[in-house]
C-alpha cells in the first residue's frame, strides 16, 4: 500500500467522524512518518518548530486511537493502518462495520484453551485464512491491561532482533529501561507480565521458523522470549499467527489450526459489501478458493469494482482459471516459493498432490500420498507428509489429504512444467489399481476408476482403456471387469463418459481392448435406456469379434475361445436390447443364435442365460408350452449347479426367469426368483437387479390384490431406478404401477403413470412399447 491510498482513506475517515478533513500537516506528518522521517525533519520540510510538530502528531495518534479502537503511536502508524484499511475489504477485520463474520467457534476455542491454563496459542493456517484478524479480535474483546505486537518481517533478512524488540516493548509500553543485558531485559519483562494481565500478538512467525519448524539459527534467541511468555506465575496469554508449526520442545505452546470461512459467512459478508449474489455460482467461488477470507475480500473489491457487483458474471467469467486475480496469485505462489526453499522434497509432494483429481474421491489416504514419495527412502516419507500438514499447505483430516482448487491450480502447473509430471501419474494410476481388493461397492469401483483419468492425463490412451476391461474381484464371483462392476453397482454415467472417451482415442485400432469397450458401452447406453445407441456400440463390438475369430484361425484355442465369447456375449445383448423395444422376434432370433452357437457343455452359463430370454418371449408371445418348456430346462439346471443358486453371478436372468413363470401363472416359483435376486441383489448393491425384483414381486402381490404392498414395492423400485438413470426399466416399473391403480380403480393415477411410461418409451424410442403400454391400458390383456 501506498502513502497516498492511506492518505486519502485517513481523509474519508476524518470526514466521516469530525466532518473536516485533515489539516496540511497532519497530512505532511502522516506521509513523512510514513516514509520514517523524524519529527525534526518533518519541521524543517513543512516550516515549523519539532515541538509544534510533535504536538500535532501526538494529538493525530490521540484521535487515530480512539477512531480505529486500537492505539496508534508514530512508530504503529504504518501497521495499523495497512490492517485497518485491509480490514475494510477482508472478512475478519476488527469492526462489525468493517464485515467480521464468522468465526465464533475459533474464539470460543481460544477462550478455552486460556481457560485452561494455556501461556501460547499458535494460531495456524494458510495464508489469507484471518489468522491475525482473529488474534487482533480475541485481544480487543477481553479484558486486557495492555496488548504488545510484533510484526515480524516477510522476508528472513529483514527480521528484527528479537533484543530490539523487547527492549521497545520495555520503553514505550511499561516506561522501563532495558538492561545491559539480554538476559536482566528479560527479567524486567518477566516482572511485568506478572503483576499485569498482558495480551501479545506474535504475527506471521514462519519467516523465523526452519524447515523442522524450529527457529533458524541467526534468531535463535527468540526461544528465550517464548521461555519467559509461557514461565511460571506470567499473567500473559500470547497468541502466534503462523503458516507453519512450532516445534521447539523447551517451550509448550498449543496449536489451534483455522479452517476456511463457511458458505454461509461468504453470504453474509456478500451481501453485507452489496454483491448481487447468486447462491450457485457463490458456493463454486466458496468451493474453489476453500473458504479463504482474504480470497472474498479480494473477489469482492473485484466484483464490486469490475462486475457492478454481479457475482454470477464474474463466475462465469473466470471460473476456468480460479488464480485469475493476481493478488490471489501472488498470494499462493508466494507459499509454494517460501516452501521451495525451506523443504525441496515436501515441495515436490505437494506439486505431485495436484495430479490427484478430488471430485469422486475428494480426499487421498496417507498410503495415497506416500506412493508419490517413490524417489525419497522410506524412513523419510512419514516426515516430509508431516511437514506439508505443519505448513498449512495441504489440508488434511484423520488421515486423509486434499489440496484447495486454488492451490491444486497453482501446483498443477508447476508439476506439469517438470520432469515429474509423467511419472507422478503412473505412480498414482498404480496405487489406486491397487487400493482394493476385491470391489464391493460404490466407492471401490469409484476408488480404481481413478487410474483411468490418470492416464488419460499423460494421455496414455491404451493403459486408460485397459483400466475399464480388466478383470476384478466383486461379489458376484464373476468374471468381471471394472466397467461390468461399474454399471452393476449403479455407476453408469461415469462408466459412459470414460468409455467413450477411451473408444474415441482408440477406435482405429482392432484390438481385445476397443471390443470389450464397445460391449461395455453397448451395455451402459442401454442400462440408461438409450438403447439404440447401445445396438449401435454392441454391433461395432460383434463385427470386431467376427473378424478377430476369422483371424484366429490357427491361434491358440484359448484364444480362439476368447473370441467366442466374445461373439456370444454381442449376440446376447443384442437380443436383451430388442427385447426392451418389444421387438419379440428379433430378440428370439439373437436367443437363438447363442443357443446354436454355445453348442458344447463347456458353454452352458451362455445357453442357460439365452434359453431364460427365450422363455420369457414365448411367454409374451402366447407360446406357453415352448416357454415352460425352456423355463423348466434352466430351471432344473440350475437346482443341479448349487453355486448359480448360491451365489449372485446369475442374478440378473435369475429375475427374468422369475418373469417368465410369472406370465405363464407359477406365482410360487416366480416369488422364489424374485426373492433369491433380491436377496442377491441386496449382498451385491446391485440396484438396477434390485429394482426389477421388487417390481416383478409388486405385481405378485397385486394379483393377490395386497395393493398397497404392491405401491410401496414399485416406488422402492422407481426411486432406484431413478437413480441409476435406467430408463427402459423405469417405464416398465411406471406402467405396472399404472396397471395396479386400474386394478384398485383409480383412473387418474393409472392414466398418469401409463402417460410417464409411455413418455419416456417413446424417448428410447420404442413404439411397439408405447403400443403395447395403451393396448393394456384399454383392454386389460
Amino acid at each position: 500500500m501506498d502513502v497516498d491510498a492511506a492518505l486519502a482513506w485517513l481523509n474519508e475517515l476524518a470526514i466521516a467522524s469530525q466532518r473536516e478533513s485533515l489539516s496540511e500537516l497532519q497530512q505532511a506528518i502522516v506521509q513523512h512518518v510514513w516514509q520514517g522521517k523524524t519529527y525534526g525533519a518533518i519541521a524543517a520540510l513543512y516550516g515549523c518548530t519539532e515541538g509544534h510538530a510533535k504536538d500535532v502528531g501526538a494529538e493525530l495518534w490521540q484521535w487515530l486511537s480512539r477512531a480505529l479502537d486500537e492505539r496508534v503511536s508514530k512508530r504503529s502508524l504504518k501497521a495499523v493502518l495497512e490492517r485497518a484499511i485491509a480490514a475494510q475489504t477482508e472478512p475478519g477485520g476488527l469492526a462489525e462495520r468493517d464485515g467480521w463474520v464468522g468465526r465464533e467457534r475459533d474464539l470460543a476455542q481460544l477462550d478455552a484453551l486460556a481457560g485452561q491454563g494455556a501461556k501460547a496459542i499458535v494460531i495456524q493456517g494458510e495464508g489469507g485464512i484471518g489468522k491475525t484478524a482473529i488474534a487482533q479480535r480475541y485481544f480487543q474483546q477481553r479484558p486486557f491491561d495492555c496488548v504488545l505486537e510484533l510484526m515480524m518481517a516477510k522476508e528472513l533478512q529483514n527480521l528484527t532482533s528479537v533484543e530490539s524488540v523487547v527492549e521497545e516493548w520495555l520503553l514505550q509500553d511499561f516506561g522501563l529501561e532495558p538492561g545491559r543485558e539480554f538476559g536482566v531485559t528479560l527479567s524486567r519483562l518477566q516482572r511485568q507480565l506478572r503483576q499485569q494481565r498482558v495480551g501479545i500478538l506474535i504475527d506471521n512467525l514462519e519467516p523465523a521458523l526452519d524447515e523442522r519448524g524450529q527457529f533458524v539459527a541467526p534468531h535463535r534467541r527468540y526461544l528465550d522470549l517464548l521461555r519467559v511468555l509461557t514461565g511460571p506465575q506470567v499473567r500473559s496469554l500470547t497468541l502466534i499467527t503462523s503458516r507453519d508449526r512450532l516445534c521447539e520442545a523447551d517451550v509448550l505452546v498449543e496449536h489451534v489450526r483455522l479452517s476456511g470461512l463457511t458458505l454461509t459467512n461468504w453470504e453474509q459478508y456478500g451481501r453485507a459489501a452489496r454483491l448481487s449474489i447468486c447462491s450457485e455460482s457463490l458456493a463454486a467461488m466458496h468451493r474453489a478458493y476453500g473458504g479463504n477470507a482474504k480470497a472474498l475480500g479480494l473477489l469482492c473489491g473485484t466484483i464490486r469494482a469490475d462486475w457492478e457487483g454481479d457475482v454470477a458474471a464474474y463466475w462465469r467469467e473466470v471460473s476456468r482459471d480460479p488464480l485469475a486475480a493476481t493478488d490471489l496469485r501472488n498470494l499462493i505462489d508466494a507459499q509454494l516459493q517460501r516452501l521451495a526453499a525451506l523443504d525441496a522434497n515436501a515441495y515436490r509432494l505437494l506439486c505431485r498432490l495436484s495430479c490427484f483429481r478430488y471430485q469422486d474421491i475428494p480426499s487421498i489416504p496417507t498410503a495415497g500420498a506416500i506412493a508419490l514419495l517413490w524417489d525419497v527412502p522410506e524412513q523419510e516419507r512419514q516426515r516430509i507428509l508431516s511437514a506439508l500438514r505443519h505448513r498449512s499447505t495441504v489440508e488434511h483430516l484423520q488421515g486423509r489429504y486434499w489440496l484447495h482448487p486454488a492451490m491444486r491450480a497453482a501446483a498443477i502447473q508447476r508439476l506439469r512444467a517438470s520432469s515429474d509430471w509423467e511419472e507422478t501419474h503412473r505412480r498414482a494410476a498404480d496405487y489406486w489399481t491397487q487400493s482394493v481388493d476385491t470391489l464391493a461397492t460404490r466407492a471401490d469401483a469409484l476408488q480404481v476408476l481413478e487410474a483411468f483419468y490418470h492416464y488419460v492425463a499423460i494421455s496414455d490412451f491404451s493403459r486408460a482403456g485397459a483400466i475399464l476391461v480388466q478383470s476384478r474381484n466383486n461379489p458376484w464371483q464373476q468374471y468381471l471387469s471394472l466397467g461390468g462392476i461399474l454399471y452393476r453397482l449403479g455407476l453408469v454415467r461415469p462408466l459412459m463418459a470414460a468409455a467413450t472417451l477411451a473408444i474415441e482415442q482408440l477406435k482405429d485400432r482392432d484390438d481385445d481392448t476397443l471390443g470389450e469397450l464397445y460391449n461395455l458401452l453397448g451395455d451402459t447406453h442401454w442400462i440408461a435406456g438409450d438403447i439404440h445407441r447401445a445396438i449401435a456400440a454392441q454391433t461395432r463390438a460383434l463385427h470386431l469379434a467376427e473378424r478377430q475369430l476369422e483371424q484366429s484361425e490357427g491361434a491358440d484355442i484359448h484364444r480362439r475361445a476368447y473370441c467366442e465369447i466374445s461373439e456370444l456375449d454381442s449376440f446376447l445383448s443384442l437380443g436383451l436390447y430388442a427385447l426392451d423395444l418389444w421387438e419379440l422376434a428379433e430378440a428370439a432370433a439373437y436367443f437363438q443364435r447363442v443357443i446354436d452357437l454355445a453348442g458344447d457343455r463347456q458353454r452352458d452359463r451362455w445357453t442357460n442365460k439365452a434359453l431364460v430370454c427365450l422363455a420369457l418371449v414365448r411367454a409374451h408371445s402366447s407360446q406357453p408350452e415352448l416357454a415352460r418348456q425352456a423355463a423348466d430346462r434352466v430351471y432344473q439346471s440350475l437346482l443341479t449347479d448349487p453355486t448359480s443358486l448360491a451365489t449372485g453371478r446369475f442374478a440378473y436372468f435369475l429375475q427374468l426367469l422369475g418373469r417368465a413363470y410369472a406370465v405363464l401363472g407359477d406365482r410360487e416359483r416366480a416369488c422364489d426368483l424374485y426373492e433369491r435376486t433380491l436377496r442377491f441383489a441386496e449382498e451385491g448393491q446391485y440396484a438396477q437387479v434390485k429394482a426389477k425384483a421388487l417390481s416383478g414381486l409388486a405385481q405378485l402381490a397385486c394379483q393377490e390384490q395386497r395393493f398397497e404392498k404392491a405401491k410401496a414395492l414399485h416406488e422402492e423400485a422407481i426411486a432406484l431406478l431413478d437413480d441409476v438413470g435406467a430408463r427402459c426399466d423405469l417405464a416398465e416399473v411406471h406402467f405396472q404401477l399404472g396397471l395396479t391403480y386400474r386394478q384398485m380403480n383409480d383412473t387418474a393415477n393409472a392414466k398418469a403413470h401409463c402417460e410417464r411410461a409411455s413418455h419416456l418409451f417413446a424417448q428410447l424410442p420404442a413404439p411397439k412399447q408405447v403400443a403395447k403400454v395403451w393396448k393394456v391400458f384399454r383392454t386389460g390383456d
